[in-house]
């Protein structure tokens, strides 16, 4: 079982890594696609109360977005 520390931090890697995510989906124009990760987002934020993302960018550097 996680601990709440360990579930708020999975859920900040998880935003991390759903903005990342939004980011190509932006470029590539597929609104619709960001908008269901951005909901995915609000419902990590309302649960664990998670307001940034923190996770590795690809220089390996760890980083908060």
């Amino acid at each position: 079982m996680q601990t709440q520390t360990e579930a708020r931090q999975s859920a900040a890697e998880e935003v991390f890594n759903l903005r990342k995510r939004i980011d190509k989906h932006l470029r590539a124009g597929d609104t619709d696609e960001v908008s269901r990760l951005q909901l995915q987002i609000s419902e990590l934020q309302q649960k664990h109360g998670v307001t940034t993302g923190i996770g590795k960018d690809e220089n390996e550097d760890r980083t908060a977005r």
